[in-house]
């Protein structure tokens, strides 16, 4: 005789069953072990073996599984489907004279993409002429390549000592992994072009589905 009067896993309700051909067959070992099953849902107390994390096969669980709207803002953890960076300026003042594309000091992001995405990029800075008048623009990156002329912020025939305030933005599609954002600026010839102060920040927002 070797029964199991009460099974470990199940206390509401319990059921009693035999081990060995040999045991004693109760009534009651169907009739409980029924309630067992009717109640059974892997995760009450006294309902059966809880279902360990990582055990259920992976793409078992489809979406049509999920009713639309049960999975709320509560149950995303943090950056589950966004992630958002940005670098401030701390080098004070700097200039350029570079008449291609250069990094603005202290405008890079370094972002990690665990999936396919698109990026947004955002830009603001201050800036001021110290020598000559002309042309200088503000320009953002991926990777080393620039964004579409629609995001490229131009301005022109800017008058020495005129402060601009320059603000400008761009979309970017990136296939999942490591990505580089910067914020790029340059002159026309003779031109001295100041970042004013510490007044500069960028931010990249990592938007996924």
């Amino acid at each position: 005789m070797a029964r199991i009067e009460t099974d470990p896993n199940y206390s509401d309700p319990t059921f009693s069953r035999g081990t060995v051909s040999t045991d004693l067959f109760k009534k009651e070992d169907l009739e409980l072990l029924s309630a067992a099953v009717s109640t059974h849902n892997h995760d009450g107390a006294g309902h059966g073996l809880a279902v360990a994390f990582g055990t259920i096969p992976a793409n078992t669980i489809t979406g049509a599984m999920i009713a639309n709207g049960t999975v709320t803002y509560d149950d995303l953890a943090n950056g589950a489907a966004t992630h958002y960076s940005a670098v401030y300026g701390s080098s004070t003042s700097p200039t350029t004279t570079s008449t291609s594309a250069v990094d603005l000091p202290d405008m890079t992001v370094t972002i990690n993409c665990p999936v396919d995405c698109l990026l947004r990029a955002d830009f603001a800075g201050t800036f001021v002429v110290t020598v000559g008048s002309g042309f200088w623009f503000v320009q953002l990156a991926v990777d080393g390549n620039a964004m579409s002329n629609g995001q490229t912020q131009v301005i022109q025939n800017s008058a020495l000592g005129q402060f601009q305030h320059v603000s400008t933005f761009g979309y970017y599609g990136v296939s999942a992994g490591t990505h580089t954002i910067k914020a790029q600026w340059f002159v026309s010839g003779a031109t001295t072009l100041q970042a004013y102060q510490t007044y500069r920040t960028l931010s990249v927002e990592e938007l996924r589905r």
